[in-house]
């Protein structure tokens, strides 16, 4: 699938904007968009984790009682 990156934004906003309803499946999304040609798979893993616990936090930020990590 060919993807640029407007197109990768929307599909992420649509994945984010999924996980926020109500009884949803709660999840942490960490992603890489990289058309450059020096392209780095360990390096947009990197940066995709990265992002990942960027997510988990704002969400335990603004859920606090759910955060079980602290528990």
């Amino acid at each position: 699938m060919d993807c640029d990156k407007e197109l990768f934004d929307r599909l992420i906003d649509t994945l984010k904007e999924a996980s926020r309803k109500e009884n949803a499946v709660r999840f942490a999304i960490g992603y890489c968009y990289d058309e450059g040609p020096e392209y780095n798979i360990k390096k947009a893993l990197h940066f995709a984790d990265a992002q990942m616990y960027k997510d988990k936090a704002e969400y335990y930020k603004n859920n606090p009682v759910l955060d079980r990590r602290s528990r």
